[in-house]
């Protein structure tokens, strides 16, 4: 066991007394440099001084890229800016806004909501051609809905989705649906 030289509090195999601060060099009375050292160290106490008091250890910080990270979440969701969705959460968020041409959608909430509906082109067509044009017309305003949403984000207006009409503007829109969205507001807020 080993005891502060100064304060004689137990410590706990430290080389500091966490009552006192007193640097310690070993075992009391084990080795005779060390309770030398300790006592060449501290002051001389007098009548009138009172003794340290105890002080906590700091409290633990998260480094400053989590905190920027959490404040920039906090921010975001505060201004009404779109956050990332998982693939059912996308689903539910596009079919509960059918015609919501108004506002901004993440990457996530496009793309999860075209591989649905992709997937569900494809199980339809192999059961019923018949399904496949309901599921086609019933999924087509939503998909569109969903894509004005996504130019939004971007800071670009959802009749961009005209370029689609003429030769290689698809791929120019489709550049547009995969690339980061404004992290900032702007005017589609």
């Amino acid at each position: 066991m080993a005891l502060c030289s100064s304060c004689g509090n137990d410590i706990f195999g430290g080389k500091v007394c966490y009552k006192c601060g007193t640097r310690v060099g070993g075992f009391v009375g084990a080795s005779p440099q060390g309770d030398v050292a300790n006592q060449q160290q501290m002051q001389p106490q007098t009548q009138f001084q009172s003794p340290p008091q105890y002080q906590p250890p700091p409290q633990y910080q998260a480094p400053a890229q989590q905190q920027y990270q959490s404040a920039s979440q906090q921010m975001i969701q505060s201004q009404g800016m779109p956050r990332s969705m998982g693939f059912s959460e996308a689903i539910k968020h596009c079919l509960s806004n059918y015609a919501n041409f108004n506002g901004r959608a993440k990457r996530s909430e496009y793309w999860y909501f075209a591989l649905f509906a992709a997937i569900t082109y494809f199980i339809l067509a192999l059961l019923s051609p018949g399904l496949y044009v309901i599921a086609l017309f019933a999924l087509l305003i939503p998909t569109f809905a969903a894509a004005v949403r996504r130019l939004h984000d971007g800071g670009r207006s959802g009749w961009n989705l005209l370029w689609s009409i003429v030769p290689f503007g698809s791929l120019v829109i489709l550049v547009w649906l995969a690339s980061e969205g404004n992290s900032g507001a702007n005017k589609y807020n």
